[in-house]
């Protein structure tokens, strides 16, 4: 067989066996992306899964935090009625001076649970009752305003000075207040004539500190807290509509019922089965530990396995094509050689005719 045609028909088996290898290839590169495309679709759905649920923990976080702040309110009414009723002796002046507070509480840059224990403070040495508290309430909050001590601490300051005169308010004297409040240094003043100066310094007529509340509620500060009042008087009137009283009967009925000797010999028999449960986790757990070597090797075994045999199909693939394209390329790289040989036998054939002619 002539060298040309050799050489036509190893190019044409050389090009078959790379137009082979590349359509296996194609094919490897087609599962490959149907593959990709698969575990796309998983992540999709998988976030889409992901995003409901994160949706619902979202709704179920708020739910649970708005029935807390419920029960919450409620629980602090509840225990500042009773201490108000404590303190006044009084049921009715109770309530009344914690409906007050409320009102208050809405007007100024100051929660209601600081003026309501502020009250319960006051109402321990307050001799006039709920309405001598009526009328100090207002003075501690422009106090608290203009020196920028809290509510409660202004509040432990009166009582000081309600009970042993100006000269036991120590914060008072440190802040600057006593000075503000008209009290002369190194003077003494009893318990009746502390009260009697603060009291007169606040109603008179261009008072350095009357109404300073009022200008603080219309910072960012106090907008917050009165925000923060108006939620809580919200969540009280819940909580007033029988919520709690539906919630303190069911808390009573739980209790009744764990005390009961039906539950008590429920709560002993879970707490053996529990026993054993961890008495066989820890059994399992040894026998792990005993045989990690063992379960660590099969189970690298079992990994190592699995890539080899991945590597080895992309590898056969690969291969072909690598296979067809150096037959290719030997053939490719021939064909010059034959070109110039063929090139050779012609130039010899026409000077051996030039010679006869």
């Amino acid at each position: 067989m002539p060298k040309d045609l050799k050489l036509a028909v190893h190019l044409v088996a050389d090009a078959k066996g790379f137009k082979g290898a590349i359509s296996v290839s194609r094919q490897e590169l087609k599962k490959l992306g149907a593959s990709a495309d698969t575990t796309k679709e998983a992540f999709r759905s998988l976030g889409h899964h992901a995003a409901r649920w994160v949706g619902f923990a979202i709704l179920a976080r708020e739910a649970n935090q708005l029935a807390q702040s419920i029960v919450r309110a409620g629980s602090t009414l509840e225990q500042y009625q009773v201490r108000l009723r404590v303190a006044l002796g009084d049921v009715q002046a109770g309530n009344k001076l914690l409906a007050d507070m409320r009102d208050y509480a809405a007007q100024v840059p100051f929660e209601f649970e600081q003026i309501a224990g502020s009250a319960t403070m006051l109402a321990a040495v307050a001799k006039g009752g709920a309405e001598e508290i009526n009328q100090l309430i207002p003075i501690v909050g422009d106090l608290a305003a203009a020196s920028g001590l809290t509510f409660q601490q202004t509040a432990e300051q009166m009582v000081r000075a309600m009970s042993a005169g100006i000269g036991a308010a120590d914060l008072f004297r440190e802040r600057g207040v006593t000075a503000m409040l008209g009290f002369q240094a190194g003077a003494t003043y009893s318990a009746k004539q502390t009260m009697n100066q603060i009291i007169n310094e606040w109603q008179r007529a261009g008072s350095r500190f009357n109404g300073a509340a009022g200008k603080l509620s219309d910072t960012w500060t106090g907008q917050v807290s009165m925000m923060r009042d108006a939620w809580f008087n919200l969540a009280a009137e819940i909580a007033d509509s029988g919520v709690l009283g539906e919630l303190s009967d069911g808390v009573k009925g739980i209790t009744a019922y764990l005390s009961t000797p039906e539950m008590q010999e429920a709560v002993r028999n879970l707490g053996q089965t529990a026993a054993g449960a961890i008495e066989a986790i820890g059994a399992t757990a040894g026998l792990v530990a005993r045989n990690v070597d063992l379960i660590g090797v099969a189970l690298a075994s079992i990994l190592v396995g699995r890539v080899f045999a991945r590597l080895a199909r992309l590898a056969t693939a690969v291969g072909g094509v690598g296979v067809a394209a150096r037959g290719a390329g030997a053939g490719l790289a021939s064909m010059p050689a034959a070109v110039a040989c063929h090139a050779c036998k012609a130039d010899t054939r026409i000077i051996a005719g030039l010679t006869d002619v």
